[in-house]
């Protein structure tokens, strides 16, 4: 998941890519629910793109501080609530009074934090997926 720096108050996109953990397919055709749960909890559908597996939503943070972000991912008869990591909104005074500070990219960091979790999840449901199907297979070939 990628997202612009989130100020409390203004409109934050984010960008979600959805994959397949075994193939690394794009997954088209999934609802993706983006929730942000920190001082009160702040929901978001994402829509998606013209790029497979990539979907989009904008959210607006009522107030500045942590905000643990969930993904709800679901297609057809599967679904899926991951948990993505944390998001730090609102600028610290130390760093509005630098603002081109070449200091730690923290951001850089937290962005590709965030995009490793979202591929940990997409591997996970299809994990999950797999180890369904081969249960369903073996039930068949039991019977």
């Amino acid at each position: 998941m990628k997202g612009a720096m989130a100020a409390p108050g203004a409109e934050a996109p984010f960008r979600v890519f959805v994959a397949d953990p075994r193939t690394n397919a794009p997954i088209e055709g999934a609802a993706v629910e983006l929730s942000f749960l920190g001082a009160s909890e702040v929901k978001s559908n994402a829509t998606p793109t013209e790029h497979a597996g990539i979907y989009t939503a904008t959210v607006t943070f009522p107030g500045e501080g942590d905000w643990e972000v969930m993904a709800s991912v679901n297609r057809g008869q599967e679904a899926e609530v991951l948990a993505l990591g944390a998001l730090k909104v609102g600028v610290a005074a130390t760093d509005q009074a630098e603002p081109h500070s070449h200091g730690f990219p923290w951001r850089t960091v937290l962005l590709a934090a965030l995009g490793l979790a979202v591929l940990a999840v997409a591997a996970l449901w299809g994990g999950r997926r797999l180890t369904r199907s081969r249960r369903r297979s073996t039930e068949v070939s039991d019977a």
